[in-house]
């Protein structure tokens, strides 16, 4: 019977802590509470490294598990994420590295460890020991073996594997065989045709939820979740200071790049009763809209970035961001777009058009939640102008087209203006815009 894991408390700490004996107390007798003490401290620490802006304790507590498996799932699934880290976490660091010299695609893994049930955590990930993890995949991998490092002892073997189908599960953007893949390897593990279809069912119930935000039904808390990924998947950002033009807008193009990728029915699937015929469909028509706002909500900014960077080197190099626009977060300093003249008439305003004017729900550590200069250019083109900028773009950006052609096949009133502004914004690049102008008229 599932009975839902407690509400999240008025702190990180306590609902770690309400979670952990919630899971545990069911499924270990006598439970000492410095254990539980440990087991806190251990995932705390693992999920707060500093580098991490989405993969957080916050995104631990927008779950809402529905069994003490689920639980424990849902609080190991991220414990590893190499790509960000850059190292295994330190609580699980000396066994893990007996198991593998690092923890992306490549590493080859050991033929036997200490972990328990180790060779059939492995199974229930399709691979076997002495094999190299595939291209994805290998942070769930070794949460996986992580979770089965630290409880593998104290709970039942089937709590564990179960736990490890969860994590599993929450690969992402798989597509329909990964399901039925992983319940025939449970069934070669022994696990009965019932008990397999239920973990399955469990697993795509926690695996939903942990791509939840694409079916928000507020386009800006949708883009204002993923909008963390980005310093996640892109180093640079990371100095939120000194990121350069180009930096930023191949950030925004593997971004772009990644929501061209994306169907509904990579993100959610279901698997018996979970989650129900007419809810996939709900969230699947939700993550629709939200993905095609996405789209054109970056391209947007890649076309604003693209005006930037065109001006950056038809008057010098790349440089930092923030020299040609102002702070890169929120803060009380001067912007270019203070410097950018109102759009004449009444622009029409869509979903896109109000997300970039007023922003995104939350906050990110390197970029302002609104984006005034795309919103502003977004706002004087027409639909097809805006396709066809976005194309002249990645000639742009891939070198075939000079920054001075591709700025000269701009609406002249767009570039004189941006350039006026950037004159008055940009004491070092005055000089070379003021010659700009000049040739312009």
């Amino acid at each position: 019977m599932k009975s839902h894991a407690p509400a999240p408390e008025t702190s990180r700490w306590k609902s770690l802590i309400t979670w952990i004996r919630w899971a545990l107390t069911p499924l270990v007798s006598n439970l000492p509470v410095e254990r539980v003490e440990s087991l806190a401290v251990d995932i705390y620490t693992s999920m707060g490294a500093s580098l991490r802006q989405f993969h957080t304790l916050e995104h631990i507590f927008h779950f809402q598990p529905e069994d003490p498996v689920e639980t424990l799932a849902v609080l190991y699934h991220d414990i590893v994420y190499w790509s960000v880290d850059g190292d295994w976490p330190t609580a699980f660091a000396a066994v893990l590295t007996r198991v593998a010299d690092h923890g992306t695609g490549g590493a080859v893994l050991a033929v036997s460890s200490t972990i328990p049930h180790y060779a059939e955590v492995l199974q229930v990930f399709g691979v076997k020991p002495g094999d190299p993890v595939g291209k994805a995949g290998g942070n769930e991998l070794f949460s996986a073996l992580a979770f089965a490092s630290a409880l593998g002892d104290e709970v039942d073997r089937n709590v564990t594997l179960a736990v490890c189908t969860c994590i599993e599960a929450t690969i992402p953007f798989r597509g329909a065989t990964a399901r039925p893949a992983l319940r025939e390897r449970l069934l070669s593990l022994g696990v009965p045709t019932d008990e397999a279809d239920s973990w399955v069912t469990r697993a795509v119930h926690m695996a939903n939820q942990d791509v939840g935000n694409f079916r928000s039904d507020d386009p800006g808390n949708f883009l204002g979740g993923t909008w963390n990924l980005l310093p996640e998947l892109n180093p640079d950002l990371r100095i939120t200071a000194v990121f350069t033009i180009q930096s930023y807008r191949r950030a925004l193009e593997g971004m772009h790049g990644f929501f061209l990728f994306l169907t509904p029915e990579l993100l959610f699937d279901s698997w018996g009763d979970e989650p129900g015929e007419d809810v996939l469909r709900h969230w699947q028509n939700q993550a629709a809209e939200n993905l095609q706002v996405a789209r054109r909500y970056i391209s947007a900014k890649i076309l604003a970035t693209a005006l930037l960077e065109a001006f950056a080197l038809a008057t010098g190099n790349d440089i930092p961001i923030s020299l040609f626009m102002g702070a890169s977060a929120d803060a009380p300093e001067e912007r270019l777009e203070s410097l950018l003249p109102p759009v004449k008439g009444i622009p029409q305003v869509d979903s896109v058009s109000f997300l970039l004017e007023w922003g995104r729900s939350m906050k990110s550590s390197f970029d302002l939640t609104n984006s005034p200069l795309a919103a502003w250019v977004y706002r004087q083109l027409e639909e097809s102008e805006r396709d066809h900028q976005l194309e002249r773009s990645k000639r742009l950006f891939s070198g075939s087209l000079a920054p001075r052609e591709y700025l000269a096949g701009w609406k002249g009133e767009i570039v004189r203006q941006l350039a006026t502004a950037l004159a008055s914004f940009v004491p070092t690049r005055r000089e070379q815009l003021g010659k700009w102008l000049t040739s312009m008229l």
